[in-house]
């Protein structure tokens, strides 16, 4: 099972890049900026705030499923 939370120290390294893609989406301008952009900024800061990774989570479920598909031939 993998670790899904993330200690505070991961949680804080995720600040920085989330806020400088919401500064540089609002020197940007809302209308202006690509919506694709607005994933990662979100997932960062939705990171930080909460302790958890949605990356990661992603991550660890995907290895999870190719362990079980593995295991079951």
């Amino acid at each position: 099972m993998c670790q899904l939370k993330l200690d505070p120290l991961q949680r804080q390294w995720f600040l920085g890049p989330g806020l400088m893609l919401w500064i540089g989406i609002y020197l940007t301008g809302f209308d202006v900026v690509h919506w694709l952009i607005y994933v990662p900024a979100t997932m960062a800061v939705f990171a930080f705030a909460t302790g958890i990774c949605p990356g990661q989570v992603l991550i660890c479920k995907r290895r999870e499923w190719f362990k079980k598909l593995r295991s079951s031939k």
